[in-house]
């Protein structure tokens, strides 16, 4: 955040721009508002619907009038842009740009160059790109990426230790995770947003004692639209398998969810990172706006803004400057209701002695579902754990009696533990895995519908659409008696495949869908 004074905001003022074009770390020409610079244009955009847990990579676009045809631009080429009040002291409020796509009109000789930061080209990095050995803490892979970048690692706002969270083993990942994605996941784990400038990958967490850092008068609107408040009451963490833990503040407000985290879905203390999360962010207020203005380029992302009309602040988090000779902002924060985001199987922190979790391991490839119910005088749990090797089931209820012994005036206190392996016991079905078939019997039969012989296991039931055969060749997976799934050496052959998050494609592409409705390829190879 830089100091800021009235100059900007004063009736008449002057506002000069340039731009460096950079080969490398050569620089290989300046351009001028007074030459050659028709227009600047910079978009900052987050998202809609979350008050943490997202990074906001800067986009621009530089029109650059070229009469002579002398202004060679590429792909290979970077920008710094520059602005000043009084044509001598410049301010580089952005980081570096580099160049994305150029565009060139013949007719008006003008050259259109999109340029993005380097937060643009994580999304075809991915984690294994680091080499990174467990142990380590989020500090460190967040400093890690920041070096990959080039750059150094700034936390601003951040008085707790959530960065320090350390992983003995590694975080939830299996190496394919996109760097951008580790951001995001970072922002999550930390309740912060992330971005960049000249020198630094910041991670910031919006304040919730609020001091605005710049005041927008109603003098400095062109146009304006201002919603109600939103305020942030539960945070919500939810894994694959659907297994959630919320708290809330005692006011009523939105719910946030964090899925599929990587740096908290093992964690056993995860109750307690919702909780200090909780406490971290619970209550921040944030004030919906659109406002078309004057504008302020020194306005970093996460400054707090106060606005005439408005009775709470907001921030910056999605505005767009541009520069024709005089500068204009169109700032805005909306948030956009999901109606589809839910919890599964959702608990609260209170429910300690009724712990139901669902553990996906991606580096070790492993499942593991448990639920447990606690009484006064017995423990019931059920727990099934699934590998590349098998599958393992386990029921187990545990009974304390307590008999009284009048003779002795004593308390005998006796543990009763009846355990069954391998079963299932909500159809009735008793696959028992250790024990041998044998004394001639060739095929076991349930009346449940499960046959296991020397050609596998099929499953199927009477009055059902559905059907399955496992074999050492394989699995296929049938309706009504047609093939909708076979798995086998060939590879696997689906009448309809859905992947929720993304799909890769060998070793070297990903597709997934992009800002709602887009849809993106991208090289991970």
């Amino acid at each position: 955040m830089y100091v800021f004074n009235t100059t900007l905001n004063s009736p008449v003022r002057s506002i000069q721009a340039k731009v460096e074009l950079f080969n490398s770390s050569t620089l290989v020409n300046t351009y001028y508002h007074t030459d050659s610079i028709k227009s600047i244009t910079i978009e900052r955009v987050g998202e809609q619907s979350k008050f943490f847990g997202f990074g906001i990579c800067h986009k621009a676009n530089i029109k650059l009038i070229n009469i002579d045809n002398q202004i060679n631009v590429s792909t290979e080429n970077h920008f710094k842009i520059y602005f000043s009040t009084d044509n001598t002291n410049w301010l580089c409020p952005y980081p570096d740009l580099y160049v994305s796509q150029v565009n060139r009109n013949a007719t008006t000789n003008e050259l259109s160059i999109t340029c993005y930061d380097k937060i643009y080209d994580l999304a075809a990095v991915t984690f294994n790109e680091l080499a990174l050995s467990a142990p380590y803490s989020i500090n460190n892979v967040a400093a890690a990426i920041a070096s990959y970048m080039g750059l150094t690692l700034n936390k601003i706002n951040v008085d707790d230790t959530s960065f320090e969270i350390e992983f003995e083993e590694g975080a939830n990942v299996d190496g394919t995770e996109t760097l951008r994605s580790i951001l995001d996941d970072i922002a999550e784990a930390t309740q912060t947003i992330y971005y960049l400038n000249q020198t630094e990958l910041v991670f910031k967490r919006l304040k919730k004692v609020q001091n605005g850092d710049l005041y927008i008068t109603n003098e400095n609107y062109i146009d304006s639209d201002f919603g109600k408040s939103r305020r942030l009451a539960t945070i919500c963490s939810t894994t694959e398998l659907g297994d959630s833990i919320s708290a809330s503040i005692t006011e009523t407000g939105t719910t946030q969810y964090i899925r599929d985290n990587v740096f908290w879905d093992l964690r056993e203390d995860r109750a307690a990172l919702v909780n200090n999360a909780l406490a971290a962010v619970g209550g921040l207020t944030i004030a919906q706006f659109d406002l078309k203005w004057r504008g302020d380029f020194r306005l970093e992302i996460g400054d707090c803004i106060g606005i005439q009309g408005l009775s709470d602040t907001s921030f910056i988090l999605n505005d767009t400057i541009e520069y024709k000779g005089a500068l204009s902002e169109k700032t805005l924060w909306k948030f956009e209701d999901n109606d589809a985001e839910t919890p599964s199987n959702p608990s609260t922190l209170g429910e300690i002695v009724n712990q139901t979790y669902a553990r996906v391991d991606k580096a070790n490839r492993e499942i593991e579902l448990l639920t447990s119910a606690v009484s006064d005088n017995s423990e019931q749990i059920a727990q099934i754990y699934m590998n590349t090797d098998g599958i393992i089931a386990n029921v187990s209820s545990l009974q304390q009696q307590v008999a009284d012994n009048y003779d002795e005036i004593s308390d005998e206190i006796t543990t009763i533990q009846n355990a069954v392996e391998a079963s299932v016991t909500s159809e009735e079905v008793q696959l028992i895995i250790s024990e041998e078939i044998s004394n001639g019997v060739g095929s076991v039969t349930t009346s449940t519908g499960f046959t296991f012989n020397d050609e596998g296991l099929s499953i199927s039931k009477s009055g059902t659409e559905m059907s399955t055969t496992i074999s050492e060749d394989g699995m296929t997976v049938y309706k009504n008696n047609m093939a909708v799934l076979t798995a086998n050496n060939t590879g696997v052959d689906a009448t309809n495949l859905h992947a929720t998050t993304y799909l890769l494609i060998g070793n070297n592409s990903r597709i997934e869908d992009y800002k709602g409705n887009r849809t993106a390829i991208f090289f991970i190879g």
